[in-house]
């Protein structure tokens, strides 16, 4: 079954990020981006060639990922167009110690022709290509996400489940957690937060995902509830695999194939551009070689012009010596003493 499921590394610094919120949808196109970064350039490593700096996505596989199911594109790009819009603070709740950033997830970004381009900054994309803190996703199992906080919430509890263990807690400030989920200064009353995003959003993640949730809330700095505690497990859902079996091996594959197609392109490119670098130099050496010749040749033609000037100088001489020579015999007249 693993070979059936398109997984990634999402680094930690990049699932704790407090931005303004971001639908379902957005968040599953947010995580295909990252992840045709990640595969792209883990391939440009092992191939040894320069990092992409701009990515193509066909927009049905953007589709077929996110669940969109919309013919018009226009709302695709509206969804796009507000991703690009936002800027995000990542690592907001400080778990990389060695970084922190506030940028936006795309330095370009369009669509035309059936085609997404985009480029990513470099601190973002280096921080997908070997991620030091991450968890793995499957972008399988979130297409059929609907609820906009299930996958933010999910993707926070998934990167503290260890899964070399039966049970693993993690703890949150109420206001945090808001904040993560792009509801700062909503939901004033936890009764409210309780029945319509928490509670909800973890019943689905018991369902459709693959850790199973417990929370409780607390009250540790005052009166009212503060923090809440989550308690995970990672084993399977009874649904795990019915998700799975919603993408066809087809698919599966044509996204698999295009990844390495892109890379393939990617070398061929490089290549190209290696044959042009050396093309360029070659002639840029000969240009060098030519103009060392010219340079000779025009130093014997001034050597030459010299010589001629000397020899023209000399005969003008000789020439004026000739016409001061007297013509005919000698008369010598001597006078007697």
């Amino acid at each position: 079954m693993d070979n059936q499921v398109i997984k990634f590394k999402k680094h930690s610094a990049l699932i704790q990020v407090n931005a303004p919120k971001l639908t379902a949808l957005q968040r599953k196109a947010v995580n295909f981006f990252l992840y045709i970064v990640q595969s792209t350039e883990l391939l440009n490593l092992k191939n040894n060639l320069p990092d992409t700096r701009i990515y193509e996505i066909p927009v049905h596989m953007i589709k077929k990922l996110t669940g969109y199911s919309a013919t018009n594109n226009k709302q695709l790009e509206l969804l796009l167009d507000e991703i690009s819009d936002i800027k995000f603070i990542f690592n907001y709740l400080g778990k990389d110690r060695e970084f922190w950033s506030k940028d936006y997830l795309f330095c370009s970004l369009h669509l035309e022709g059936g085609l997404v381009q985009f480029e990513m900054p470099l601190s973002i994309k280096s921080k997908m290509v070997l991620p030091s803190m991450y968890t793995t996703l499957n972008l399988h199992l979130l297409t059929q996400i609907k609820k906009d906080s299930v996958i933010p919430i999910y993707e926070l509890l998934k990167d503290y489940t260890r899964i070399n263990k039966p049970e693993s807690t993690f703890t949150i400030s109420l206001e945090a957690l808001k904040t993560l989920l792009g509801l700062q200064g909503k939901y004033s009353v936890y009764k409210d937060f309780k029945k319509k995003i928490l509670a909800p959003s973890v019943a689905e993640i018991n369902e459709k995902l693959d850790i199973n949730v417990n929370f409780e809330a607390q009250k540790k700095l005052s009166s009212k509830v503060d923090t809440i505690l989550f308690t995970m497990n990672p084993e399977i859902t009874p649904n795990y695999e019915k998700q799975l079996d919603l993408f066809e091996k087809d698919e599966l594959e044509l996204i698999t194939e295009y990844v390495q197609l892109m890379n393939s392109k990617e070398r061929i490119t490089s290549n190209v551009a290696g044959y042009e670098h050396s093309i360029k130099e070659r002639v840029k050496r000969d240009k060098s070689l030519l103009k060392g010749l010219d340079l000779t040749v025009q130093k014997h033609k001034t050597e030459l012009k010299m010589i001629e000037e000397k020899k023209a100088k000399k005969e003008k001489i000789e020439q004026d010596l000739n016409i001061d020579k007297p013509v005919g015999p000698v008369i010598r007249f001597y006078h007697e003493k």
